[in-house]
C-alpha cells in the first residue's frame, strides 16, 4: 500500500512537471543567425544576449530549441570558429539592445525573428533601424568596401603563390680538404678545389605546412695533387650532390623539420695502387646514397629573411670499387635573402668513410642563386 505522504509527493511532482511542460511548449522565443568569431561554448554566448539576473539552464526552452534546430553542430561543448547557427532565446530573458547591437554589425544588418510569426521581423528592431539609414552611416560601409576587396585580393594572391612552383639557379665555388689513411702504410692529405660550379633547385609549397625541395649542385673540380708515398696529379671529374627532401612547418614556430635522400658522386685516390706504383696515379669513383634528417630555422638578419639549416646523413647505399663499412655526413648551412630574388648561402659539411681506407673530407662552399617565380 502507498502511504498518503508518498501519494501527495507523486501528485505534487506530476503537477510541477506538467506545468513545466506547458510552459516549455507555450514559451515564446526570439531567434537569429549567430556566427562564432572564435572557439567558444554555447553557455558563454547566451550570457551575452540575456538580461542581467537571468540564467540559462539545461531545460531552458531556448537552449533545447537551439540544440534541436542545428543538427550540423556535432560538438556542443566547444563550437568551432566561423560556425553559424540559429540561436533561440526566450522573450522574457532576451536583452533586445544587446541583440540589436550585434545584428547591426553586419552589412546588411541581420534580422531578429519571432517564433510566433517567423516571417515578419520583430517590430522593436525594425522601428529602431531608421537611424542606420541616413547617408553618413551608409557611406561608411561603401568607403570600407574597397579596403575589404583589397584584402580579399591579397589573400587570393597569397593562396596562388602557395601552390606555385619555385625554381632557382646560381653559381658556387667550393674547397675540399681530404685526409686519407691506408693502415700502417700511408697517410696523405690532398685538396680538391672548385672555382666555379652550378646550383639548380626546385621548391613546391604543397600547403601551409608541407613543402617539397630538390637541390642539385655541380662542382667542376680542378686538378688535385697527391703527396705522400706516391706523388702525382690527376684531373678530377665533376662532383654531383643532389638532395631531395620533404619539409614540415611546426605550427606557431619558424622551425621546419625535414627528411630526405642525398646522392653524392665524387672521387678519391686509389692509395693501394698509387703506393705500389708511384708512376701511376689512379682514382676511385664513389656513388653514395645517404638518408638525411634535420631542421631549418627561419629568422631575421639585418632585417632580411635568413635560414639556418642543420642536418645529419648516414649511408643507405654505396656503389664503388671502394669497400666501405659505413659513411656519415653532418652539415650546417646559412642563407640570407639579399633581394626579392637573390639569395646568398654558405655551407660546411664533414664526410667520414671507413672501409679499405679511412677517408675524411672537410668541405666549405658558397654561392648566389636567383629565384624564378
Amino acid at each position: 500500500m502507498i502511504s498518503h505522504s508518498t501519494l501527495n509527493k507523486i501528485i505534487i511532482s506530476f503537477v510541477i512537471l506538467s506545468g513545466f511542460c506547458k510552459s516549455a511548449q507555450s514559451s515564446e522565443l526570439y531567434f537569429f543567425d549567430f556566427t562564432f568569431s572564435e572557439k567558444n561554448r554555447i553557455s558563454k554566448i547566451y550570457k551575452k544576449f540575456i538580461l542581467k539576473g537571468k540564467k540559462i539552464r539545461r531545460n531552458d526552452p531556448g537552449l533545447l530549441k537551439t540544440t534541436s534546430s542545428n543538427p550540423h553542430i556535432k560538438n556542443w561543448k566547444v563550437i568551432k570558429t566561423n560556425e553559424t547557427l540559429k540561436l533561440y532565446i526566450t522573450k522574457e530573458k532576451a536583452d533586445l539592445k544587446l541583440i540589436k547591437a550585434y545584428l547591426s554589425t553586419f552589412t546588411p544588418p541581420r534580422v531578429l525573428f519571432d517564433t510566433a510569426n517567423p516571417v515578419k521581423k520583430v517590430k522593436a528592431l525594425t522601428t529602431k533601424k531608421s537611424p542606420l539609414k541616413p547617408k553618413p552611416i551608409v557611406k561608411k560601409p561603401t568607403a570600407k568596401k574597397p579596403k575589404t576587396k583589397k584584402k580579399k585580393v591579397s589573400i587570393k594572391k597569397r593562396k596562388r603563390r602557395r601552390i606555385k612552383d619555385y625554381f632557382y639557379a646560381g653559381v658556387l665555388s667550393s674547397k675540399s680538404i681530404y685526409t686519407e689513411e691506408l693502415t700502417n702504410e700511408l697517410n696523405v692529405e690532398y685538396d680538391q678545389n672548385s672555382f666555379i660550379g652550378l646550383n639548380l633547385g626546385y621548391k613546391r609549397i604543397i600547403n601551409n605546412r608541407w613543402f617539397f625541395l630538390n637541390d642539385l649542385k655541380f662542382s667542376y673540380l680542378q686538378k688535385a695533387s697527391l703527396e705522400g708515398g706516391s706523388n702525382g696529379e690527376s684531373s678530377i671529374p665533376p662532383e654531383i650532390v643532389n638532395t631531395t627532401a620533404v619539409l614540415y612547418k611546426i605550427k606557431k614556430y619558424r622551425i621546419y623539420p625535414f627528411l630526405g635522400l642525398e646522392y653524392n658522386k665524387f672521387s678519391t685516390f686509389d692509395l693501394e695502387k698509387n703506393f705500389a706504383n708511384s708512376s701511376v696515379v689512379e682514382l676511385i669513383n664513389h656513388h653514395i646514397f645517404l638518408l638525411k634528417i634535420g631542421l631549418n630555422y627561419n629568422f631575421k638578419t639585418f632585417r632580411r629573411n635568413s635560414t639556418l639549416s642543420v642536418g645529419f646523413a648516414t649511408k643507405a647505399l654505396h656503389v664503388s670499387d671502394f669497400n666501405s663499412d659505413n659513411a656519415i655526413k653532418p652539415q650546417i648551412s646559412y642563407g640570407i635573402r639579399l633581394k626579392k630574388k637573390f639569395r646568398y648561402f654558405l655551407n660546411y659539411s664533414l664526410l667520414s668513410m671507413s672501409g679499405d681506407t679511412e677517408v675524411t673530407r672537410n668541405r666549405i662552399s658558397t654561392g648566389i642563386v636567383y629565384f624564378i617565380f
